[in-house]
């Protein structure tokens, strides 16, 4: 995703306000105290462990990282067919 030009923000302790400016735009106030302005978007993802095992992924050719995580490309594909 950072290659296509999108900010990646981590560890910030959570997002403390989102406002809307005058533009239309997204002022992000961040629980550690930094604020972002011209935000066209945010995504919010909190860290989990995954929980796939039931889905028996190598049997549909997906594979896996050593934490169990699914692998993908730049454009989130798998190695399934």
């Amino acid at each position: 995703m950072q290659r296509q030009g999108i900010n990646i923000y981590r560890n910030t302790n959570g997002v403390e306000k989102i406002e809307l400016d005058a533009d239309g735009l997204k002022k992000v106030t961040l629980n550690n105290g930094e604020v972002i302005e011209g935000v066209e978007c945010v995504l919010m993802a909190i860290g989990r462990s995954p929980n796939v095992e039931p889905l028996n992924l190598p049997a549909s050719g997906v594979d896996q990282n050593k934490k169990g995580y699914i692998v993908t490309d730049e454009y989130s594909k798998t190695s399934a067919d």
